[in-house]
């Protein structure tokens, strides 16, 4: 699948990496047909490779 608009998930766990960064939230997936994800696949993706992960719903709160 092509990325449009938005980093993909492959390629935020790439930069997540080389940034350090211990927690990512997906934003604006899903909200419209050319950036629809398949949640299970990213998240799949993300627990493998060591980062962590979160898709929240929108109006969803998230205290760092």
């Amino acid at each position: 699948m092509r990325d449009y608009f938005t980093m993909g998930y492959q390629n935020a766990i790439v930069e997540a990496k080389f940034v350090e960064v211990k927690n990512t939230f997906g934003v604006h997936y899903d909200t419209f047909a050319s950036i629809k994800i398949d949640q299970a696949t990213a998240i799949s993706h993300f627990s493998d490779s060591g980062v962590e992960f979160a898709l929240p719903e929108i109006g969803t709160t998230i205290n760092i």
